[in-house]
């Protein structure tokens, strides 16, 4: 057990890296509830919708199947893996080049996420594919807009049927409004990530230097 001021000065190291996390994920919860609101502005709250189309999910993107990927078969990488719960870990290789968007398949059916980097989602999942003219950022936030997981099959296991989720009717808005929808989204899931990729940092560091200054390893000198 070290000297007791040694203790407190630990204790501040980690307090430190935790409260910077919790700022991280604080700002998101902020950018995201931001980023939503200029989705509604543009898209559900607009009156303006006289040259807009209707049509079904399954005319602007399909869902392909996830891979399975054991937590043991999965190896040191930088990959995020994808299940639909969201990520679950990390791997070497990737499955799907992103951005992209995650469904939940099975488990936790509906869920939408998404990926700002090359991703590997597994099998309880579907990832999304937009057609060329379709604009990821605008799909991404129209398929939540759907409560997919409404969708979902009533049995043991729920699951999302994506035959039944293609049904789903949106409103596409023309081409150069979801434009500039992007230019202003790009910034703040840039910013999103960033807190995302420093967080991942902060709690590998977290977790690495706790054992090593509760066994005395490394040494925290009180000030």
């Amino acid at each position: 057990i070290p000297p007791l001021e040694e203790q407190r000065a630990i204790a501040d190291v980690l307090s430190a890296l935790d409260d910077k996390i919790e700022l991280n994920r604080k700002m998101n919860q902020t950018l995201e509830q931001l980023a939503q609101t200029l989705f509604d502005h543009y898209f559900k709250n607009n009156a303006k919708k006289n040259n807009w189309r209707t049509c079904k999910v399954g005319e602007v993107c399909s869902f392909e199947y996830g891979k399975s990927l054991k937590a043991t078969d999965r190896l040191k990488g930088l990959i995020p893996v994808y299940g639909s719960n969201g990520q679950i870990g990390l791997h070497n290789e990737f499955l799907v080049q992103g951005p992209g968007i995650v469904v939940g398949r099975k488990g936790n059916p509906g869920t939408v996420a998404y990926v700002h980097t090359n991703f590997f989602p597994i099998d309880t999942t579907f990832y999304v594919v937009p057609k060329p003219e379709i604009n990821l950022y605008w799909l991404y936030y129209s398929l939540k807009s759907l409560n997919l997981s409404k969708l979902s099959a009533d049995s043991a296991v729920p699951g999302l049927n994506r035959n039944i989720a293609y049904m789903s009717e949106l409103l596409i808005p023309p081409s150069e409004l979801a434009e500039s929808f992007e230019d202003l989204i790009k910034p703040i899931f840039k910013k999103l990530f960033c807190n995302d990729s420093e967080n991942n940092t902060l709690s590998e560091l977290r977790d690495t230097l706790l054992p090593k200054l509760m066994s005395g390893q490394v040494r925290v000198c009180p000030t």
